[in-house]
């Protein structure tokens, strides 16, 4: 259940500042509240919602948290990119060019396919870093990601740049090179969290639909 919910966050069937109600998801899910309870009291523990004078809600990352969460996500996605480079298999290698050349594949004008390949780039690149700790927490970093209420990727220019710097991080791991290869990752995350600030003005000023990626279920919207 708390999987199936986080889940509902991450593919924003819940945007940020709508009210997740006990009683209404239960019926959606079609299962008694017990198990609901139980999840929402997880997603609050772990911040993903929040209580306030209208119940739970889905969790706004401000800001700051954003760029906060950029500055932890480069030192983290350098020791991966580092740890892969020592570490990484020849299956791990193949698994990083099979979402390369999915990243290549995704129409330029598809955002929304674009953050889907880059989400499996970097899932691979902390599984080939082959520790289990820091894979953990660089996916719920993505996960956090995921609810931010765009994607860079719709920046023009960003998602070619985007594949040139994912390509350099894995040329120096298969290489082996693993100071070039924590340089690379450092650098990616770095890029990214400047498309982000160009991206916040525009982010504040759109609409919900704005993003491509539909509205949740009727009866689960804020009211």
């Amino acid at each position: 259940m708390y999987a199936r919910l986080l889940r509902a966050v991450n593919e924003r069937r819940f945007r940020p500042g709508d009210r997740v109600l006990e009683a209404e998801v239960a019926e959606w899910l079609r299962v008694s509240r017990t198990p609901v309870r139980e999840a929402l009291r997880r997603l609050e523990s772990e911040e993903v919602l929040v209580r306030g004078t209208q119940g739970l809600t889905v969790a706004a990352i401000a800001d700051d948290e954003v760029l906060e969460l950029y500055d932890l996500r480069e030192v983290l996605e350098g020791t991966a990119a580092q740890y892969a480079a020592q570490r990484a298999t020849a299956e791990d290698i193949a698994e990083l060019r099979e979402a390369l050349a999915q990243e290549a594949q995704v129409s330029r004008q598809d955002p929304v396919g674009m953050a889907a390949a880059n989400r499996r780039f970097h899932v691979a690149l902390a599984a080939a870093a082959h520790n289990r700790y820091l894979s953990k927490t660089l996916n719920a970093m993505q996960d956090a990601f995921l609810r931010l209420p765009s994607t860079t990727f719709s920046m023009e220019g960003r998602p070619g740049l985007a594949l040139e710097e994912h390509t350099r991080i894995v040329d120096a791991i298969e290489a082996g090179d693993a100071a070039a290869a924590s340089r690379h990752a450092r650098a990616h995350i770095r890029a990214s969290r400047k498309a982000r600030i160009r991206l916040n003005e525009r982010v504040r000023a759109a609409t919900p639909s704005d993003d491509g990626l539909g509205m949740p279920p009727r009866a689960l919207r804020r009211n």
